[in-house]
This record gives C-alpha cells, sequence and structure tokens, in this order.
C-alpha cells in the first residue's frame, strides 16, 4: 500500500465530491473523480517518458492543483519527488528529472521534460476488471517464483 491509496480510495467511493480547491489556478477546483483521472492519466505519460520507479524527479509547475496531482500519480508509481519553487535544489538533492511547465534553465537538475495541463488528459482511470499494475507485482510476490502475463483483464500463469 502507498500513501495514495487512500486518495484513491476516496475518489471511487465519493467522485463527485470535492477533492481540491485552491485560487489562482487555471483549474480552481477538481472532484474526486477528476483528480484520479489526473493520477492515472499522468502516470501513464511519466512512464512514458521513461520515468522509472526508484527515480528522484523535481517538480516546478506554477499551478497548485496540477503540482499536487503530479505529485500523486508519481508517488502511485514509485517515484521520488521534490518540489520546488525555483529552478535550483541544493548540490546535496540529485535528482534524475525534473518536470517544468515553465522555460527555466536549470543546472545539473537531469533530465528537463515539459509538462503541461495535457498530461491530465487521456484514457482515465482503468475499468474495475482490469488489474492494477499494484496487484500484479503483489501477485508475484505472493507466488514466489511463479510468473503472470496479463491477459485482458486476468492474471494468467506463464508457464
Amino acid at each position: 500500500m502507498n500513501i495514495v491509496d487512500p486518495v484513491l480510495f476516496h475518489c471511487k467511493q465519493n467522485p463527485a465530491a470535492p477533492a481540491i480547491c485552491t485560487p489562482g489556478t487555471s483549474l480552481n477546483i477538481i472532484s474526486y473523480g477528476r483528480l484520479a483521472q489526473f493520477i492515472f492519466n499522468i502516470g501513464r505519460r511519466a512512464l512514458a517518458e521513461g520515468i522509472v520507479r526508484g527515480q528522484i524527479v523535481a517538480i516546478l509547475v506554477k499551478d497548485d492543483i496540477f503540482h499536487a496531482a503530479l505529485i500523486l500519480a508519481l508517488t502511485r508509481l514509485g517515484i521520488v519527488t521534490v518540489s520546488c519553487r525555483e529552478p535550483r535544489l541544493p548540490r546535496e538533492i540529485r535528482v534524475d528529472a525534473v518536470l517544468t511547465d515553465g522555460a527555466y534553465s536549470f543546472i545539473n537538475m537531469g533530465r528537463v521534460i515539459r509538462v503541461d495541463l495535457s498530461w491530465t488528459t487521456g484514457e482515465g482511470i482503468p475499468n474495475d476488471g482490469e488489474p492494477s499494475w499494484g496487484a500484479i507485482r503483489r501477485a508475484q510476490r505472493r507466488s514466489g517464483a511463479e510468473r503472470f502475463k496479463l491477459s485482458g483483464h486476468r492474471l494468467d500463469r506463464c508457464r
């Protein structure tokens, strides 16, 4: 279980309820249902960009709601996030990538990936019958040496 799981549980239980509300952002207020869509869509985009579990990613974006959604999506994938408000960090903090919506110049901060609100759009929340990658990994750990493959909406043992 990770810190994002209770948030996603609440998203499923109360999708219409307000999740994050903050003035001065382009999003202003989002529901739990929309937040869940943001989390899954951002996660897919991050994986497509080659960001993987265990990496450290700095986040520098202007919109507070988008910033929170980035943190939740990356944390769900096992990616360590570092929030920053300016394009520099102490030398002791090594980052593998920087997600930013601005034209900043970064020194010694890894690969720079431009993000915008289009990262929040896409396929949305997986179907209930579709196992999450967390469920697949848990099944692999419980089974010991057995491996599983995803076949449609089922997990099948590899032979």
